[in-house]
């Protein structure tokens, strides 16, 4: 006679609470759309924008950015839930190039907790444990002072930044930009973009970021200038890799996944 098996109780528990926590998403969750927020906090305008200028990136980072904004308290681990979202994408065929590459900014109001978390089929990981900690930072400043919509682009652009190309690629550039000549080509060769207007900013040991309010955020039309000076310890970080709680260190994730989050 063929012997049931059983599942510990806790377990179910466990895979249950899982696949609740990825039916929101799932229920909403296409391709081509990379910014969910269930939790209310984002303007329409800023949403269908921000969409926009993933999708326009997308090919030269050669990863899907995902942002997912949530009030769920019954997600109680942010990198489980996190875990769970860019599975749920990837199984409907998303992902980008054949390993799938994804990136998420995954933030729960229920608890205050965010996460950063990379995704890659082959454990080939583009983000540094330095680089999360960076977007880390500075997503957390934002979400500590109530700018969401400012988290979310500083997540895009800084992601952005760091999902660079090849080396190769990326010495043409240079050699292009020199003779183009000029200051302003030379910071874009060594900064980013913080809106689809293009206005280059450079990443240094003292930052600029500007946030915008949501009608205005892709205008240029700067309504608050503030300077984060990453020589200050951050908050939420203890030695090493940034700290904010069990299951938020930035590290190894379970296989395809490595990132790091924290609690504002």
């Amino acid at each position: 006679m063929m012997r049931k098996f059983k599942l510990p109780a806790g377990l179910i528990a466990l895979l249950a609470l899982l696949f609740i926590s990825a039916s929101g998403f799932a229920s909403t969750a296409k391709s081509g759309t990379y910014v969910y927020d269930e939790a209310g906090l984002l303007s329409e305008t800023f949403i269908s924008q921000l969409n926009d200028r993933i999708a326009s990136i997308r090919d030269n980072i050669q990863s899907d950015l995902l942002v997912v904004y949530t009030d769920d308290a019954s997600l109680t681990e942010a990198r489980s839930a996190a875990e769970t979202i860019i599975n749920t994408w990837v199984s409907r065929g998303n992902g980008y190039g054949e390993k799938h590459e994804t990136v998420l900014f995954y933030v729960n109001m229920a608890d205050r907790s965010y996460f950063i978390d990379e995704y890659n089929d082959a454990n080939e990981f583009r983000l540094s444990y330095d680089e999360i900690d960076e977007i880390k930072y500075t997503v957390e400043e934002d979400l500590r002072r109530g700018s969401y919509d400012g988290a979310a682009l500083d997540f895009t652009t800084l992601a952005e930044k760091d999902l660079k190309p090849g080396f190769f690629q990326r010495v043409w550039s240079w050699i292009l930009m020199g003779l183009l000549g000029g200051g302003a080509a030379m910071g874009i060769a060594r900064g980013s973009h913080n809106n689809v207007t293009g206005v280059p900013i450079s990443f240094y040991r003292r930052r600029e970021i500007e946030d915008r309010g949501s009608n205005d955020i892709f205008t240029g039309t700067t309504t608050v200038v503030h300077r984060i000076d990453q020589n200050r310890p951050p908050q939420n970080m203890g030695g090493g890799h940034s700290g904010g709680g069990p299951g938020m260190t930035t590290g190894a994730g379970s296989s395809g996944h490595q990132g790091g989050g924290g609690h504002f």
